[in-house]
């Protein structure tokens, strides 16, 4: 038990310089917010993340305020069994009922410090959501002082938004050599014919088509002139 006891100090002091358990602001900024194509999308991004944020606070306010009142029946059992023990000492079945009483004791010592850490785990958890939502609260205020937040709905925010989402996803794969995946370009032109990345697709495919028809005219005109020289001969 020592060892073990021994072991636990051990780690307990090293892990005092562990990483806090949340996201750093530099994966919240470039991997959440900045990974969003347009103006527009960086600032819905950050309303979606202060939302979920927001539930996950009050969850955690809830689930504190359980662990408090954990922690004051753990004292109310602990003062019910004092005065039981009084009792049965006065009646003469003190020592039965003593010896009951500490090993009650010793459990309800154990089930505080678990209540106990539960609590400093559940305040450490609301201190790291309360960063990352100050983060995305002042991530938002200075996204709109340069253009407020239009609504989702918004036909000019969407339309930007989902032209250049799809005109990166076309751009990547081709300069990663990539095939157009089907799915992608039945995606792109489902669009509305003004939006420029169907245009873009729709003139990329004109000229694969024209290339493809001067290749099989080239192979029919080759296959002709066979069966001429055949025929000559």
């Amino acid at each position: 038990m020592e060892q073990k006891l021994s072991l636990i100090s051990e780690i307990a002091e090293v892990v005092k310089i562990a990483p806090e358990r949340r996201h750093s602001y530099f994966q919240l900024k470039h991997f959440i917010v900045n990974k969003e194509p347009t103006h527009q999308a960086k600032l819905w991004q950050c309303l979606r993340e202060l939302e979920s944020r927001k539930d996950a606070i009050e969850s955690i306010y809830f689930e504190i305020e359980d662990a408090n009142d954990s922690l004051a029946l753990i004292d109310i059992r602990e003062e019910k069994e004092r005065a039981k023990v009084s009792e049965c000492i006065s009646t003469g079945k003190g020592d039965l009922i003593r010896r009951e009483w500490e090993i009650k004791i010793r459990q309800n010592r154990r089930s505080r410090l678990v209540a106990e850490r539960n609590l400093v785990k559940l305040k450490e958890k609301l201190a790291f959501l309360e960063q990352e939502a100050r983060f995305f609260l002042d991530c938002f205020n200075k996204l709109s002082e340069i253009e407020p937040v239009k609504d989702f709905d918004d036909l000019e925010a969407q339309t930007e938004y989902w032209n250049e989402r799809l005109s990166q996803e076309v751009t990547l794969r081709t300069l990663l050599q990539l095939p157009l995946d089907a799915d992608l370009a039945k995606t792109i032109l489902s669009l509305a014919d003004e939006m420029p990345i169907k245009t873009r697709l729709v003139n990329s495919l004109q000229h694969i088509s024209k290339q493809l028809a001067g290749a099989t005219g080239k192979y029919l005109a080759s296959i002709k002139e066979q069966n001429v020289q055949k025929e000559t001969v």
